[in-house]
């Protein structure tokens, strides 16, 4: 087993708990926003999407079931992978400096799977972005244009309860 450095494994812990509650958010916005249950709807019954970090395990794994996210299990094999390069590049990403788009834009991710796909999956992360992230940052690293169809509070109840 090799030696990671304390600040990586630090980060790392870090990104699990962001990617912890990005699932969370995921699954509540599928269940409370129209905009990001309209983009659920353009994938499969069944279709299973991971996000992880390079070189480490997959960190988040989701799949759509009657029209909604839920957890999808280690097992899934998934449809659509996201994975950042290392968790250097990933910490920007995860804590708000930038956006899921410009990662995407940079080749800081790379992407097995179909590419409108991975595009309807950036406009959910942007949707739950703008919910869970402050205005202060949400005006730097979105385009704007994501009206919040319910309150944030309401959001992050789903997203840590499951509400």
């Amino acid at each position: 087993m090799r030696h990671e450095p304390k600040y990586k494994v630090g980060k790392a812990m870090l990104a699990g708990i962001i990617f912890a509650f990005l699932k969370g958010g995921m699954k509540a916005a599928s269940r409370l926003d129209s905009n990001v249950k309209e983009l659920i709807d353009t994938f499969p019954e069944g279709y299973v999407i991971t996000l992880r970090i390079l070189p480490y395990k997959p960190c988040m794994s989701i799949k759509k079931s009657n029209g909604k996210f839920v957890g999808a299990k280690r097992e899934d094999t998934p449809d659509l992978e996201i994975a950042f390069k290392n968790i250097d590049v990933a910490i920007p990403y995860l804590i708000g400096k930038r956006s899921i788009r410009d990662a995407y834009c940079r080749s800081s991710i790379v992407t097995r799977g179909s590419v409108g796909d991975t595009v309807a999956l950036v406009e959910c992360f942007n949707i739950v972005e703008n919910y869970l992230f402050p205005n202060l940052i949400t005006s730097k690293i979105l385009d704007g244009g994501y009206k919040k169809q319910v309150s944030s509070l309401r959001m992050y109840l789903g997203a840590i309860f499951g509400v």
